[in-house]
C-alpha cells in the first residue's frame, strides 16, 4: 500500500484491475520486475507488489496509467515525485529504490514496501487519538519533512492518506506527488489548485506557486485536530464553505470537542493554522515541539522507536533540591590534588634520609673545628704567660 491509492481485495489472475498496459500477476515489466499482485490503485496509475530479480527483494512499483502518461504537466509530476523521494533521504520517508520508463515506454518507480496502514485507516478504524500518543505520530512527521523542507522541497499535499503507520512502529510520510522543489512555472500556474482543500492552507487555495514550507505546517495542524477529535476543524457542511472558512480563518475550538485536553494544546493547534502565515511557527519542528510540551510528553520518549503507537510517558519530575550548610567559600570546578603513588613517595623519603644524615656530618664538623681553635688559642695564652 502505498500513498493516496487504495487497497484492493485478493484477486484472480483473471481480474482486470491487475492490468495495466498488459501487466499482470506474474508478468514481466521493464526487464527485471515480476508482478506478483496489485497493492492499490489511483487516479494516476496503479501499484503492485513486484520482485526484483536483479537485486532479489521485494518493492512497491508505482506505475503510471499510459493514458496519464500522454499528458506533459503528469508525466512531469510523476518524474519529478522520483527525483525529489531519491534527493531526500530520510527514515520518515518512503525509500526510491529504482525509476525510470520501461523498453514498453510506461513510467515507473520502484520504492520500499510498506506493511501497515495509513494514518487515515487507522483513525477510522480506533477512533480518535489521546494527545500523548499522537506526539510521537507528529514528532516523527516533522522530523522527516523538515530534511524536505532543508532541501527546498515541500509536500503541499499532507494528509491522513500520505503518512502510513509501518507495522514495526515506523512512521513514513509518502506520496510527494504535488512537492514543489523551488518554483516551476510550468507545474504551477497561478490560480490553479493543487492539493486537498480541507489540508491546505489559505494562501495555497489562491495559487499553487505562493507556497513555502509553512503550507506543510498548516496542513499537519488541521491533521492534529482531525486526529484528536476525529471531526474536521472547520465548521462547514459543503465544499465551498469550506473553501470560504479556510480563506476567512474561521476553525472550531479544539477544547470545545474535546474538554479533557490539556490547557494549551488548542492555542498550540490554532497557531499551525493561523490564517496568515507569519502568524504559524517559524518552523514544522518548533509546531511539533510546542505540541509535545502542551501534552506534557518528552521529546527524547517521542523519538523512541517502536513506541509510535503506544501512550508515551511523562518526564519524571525533578527531585526537590537539598538543602547543605554554607561552608568557607572555596575555589569551584577545581580539582583535588592525586595521592602521590607509592614509587613517588619511596625516592621522597630516601632524599630527607640524606638531608638528615649529611647536615649531621656538617654539625659533626662544625663542632670539631670549634673545639680545636678553642684549644689552640688556650694554648697561646698559655705560652704567653
Amino acid at each position: 500500500m502505498h500513498g493516496r491509492f487504495q487497497r484492493q481485495p485478493a484477486s484472480g489472475p483473471d481480474d482486470d484491475t491487475l492490468v495495466v498496459a498488459g501487466l499482470g500477476a506474474g508478468a514481466f515489466f521493464a526487464s527485471r520486475y515480476r508482478i506478483e499482485g496489485l497493492l492499490g490503485t489511483g487516479a494516476m496509475g496503479k501499484v503492485f507488489r513486484a520482485t526484483d530479480l536483479l537485486k532479489e527483494r521485494s518493492v512497491a512499483l508505482k506505475v503510471l496509467h499510459p493514458d496519464k502518461a500522454r499528458k506533459e504537466q503528469v508525466l512531469a509530476r510523476f518524474r519529478r515525485e522520483a527525483a525529489i523521494m531519491m534527493e531526500v533521504e530520510h527514515p520518515g520517508i518512503v525509500q526510491v529504490l529504482d525509476s525510470g520508463t520501461s523498453p514498453e515506454g510506461v513510467d515507473y518507480i520502484a520504492m520500499e514496501v510498506l506493511e501497515g496502514r495509513t494514518l487515515r485507516e487507522h483513525l477510522r478504524e480506533r477512533g480518535a487519538f489521546g494527545p500523548k500518543e499522537l506526539v510521537p505520530i507528529v514528532v516523527a512527521i516533522a522530523d522527516a519533512l523538515a530534511v524536505a523542507h532543508a532541501k527546498g522541497v515541500v509536500h503541499r499535499d499532507l494528509k491522513p492518506d500520505n503518512v502510513f503507520l509501518c507495522q514495526n512502529g515506523v512512521v513514513k510520510v509518502v506520496d510527494f506527488g504535488l512537492s514543489m522543489l523551488d518554483v516551476d512555472d510550468r507545474m504551477t500556474k497561478t490560480g490553479v489548485m493543487l492539493g486537498t482543500p480541507r489540508y491546505m492552507a489559505p494562501e495555497q487555495i489562491r495559487s499553487a506557486k505562493d507556497v513555502d514550507p509553512r503550507v506543510d505546517i498548516y496542513a499537519l495542524g488541521v491533521m492534529v485536530h482531525e486526529l484528536l477529535t476525529k471531526a474536521s476543524p472547520f465548521p462547514a457542511s459543503d465544499a465551498a464553505q469550506l473553501l470560504g472558512c479556510v480563506i476567512e480563518g474561521r476553525v472550531l475550538r479544539l477544547e470545545e470537542q474535546r474538554p479533557d485536553l490539556p490547557p494549551g494544546l488548542g492555542d498550540v493547534v490554532r497557531r499551525a493554522m493561523a490564517k496568515e502565515r507569519r502568524d504559524r511557527f517559524a518552523t514544522i519542528g518548533a509546531f511539533a515541539e510546542a505540541f509535545a510540551r502542551a501534552a506534557g510528553v518528552s521529546m527524547v520518549k517521542a523519538r523512541e522507536r517502536g513506541a509510535l503507537l503506544e501512550s508515551s510517558v511523562d518526564q519524571p519530575a525533578p527531585a526537590e533540591p537539598v538543602s547543605i550548610p554554607a561552608g568557607p567559600e572555596k575555589p569551584r570546578f577545581t580539582m583535588p590534588p592525586e595521592p602521590p603513588s607509592a614509587a613517588a613517595v619511596a625516592p621522597r623519603k630516601r632524599s630527607r634520609v640524606s638531608l638528615w644524615l649529611g647536615a649531621f656530618v656538617i654539625a659533626v664538623l662544625v663542632v670539631a673545628l670549634v673545639s680545636a681553635a678553642l684549644a689552640i688559642g688556650l694554648r697561646g695564652l698559655t705560652l704567653g704567660g
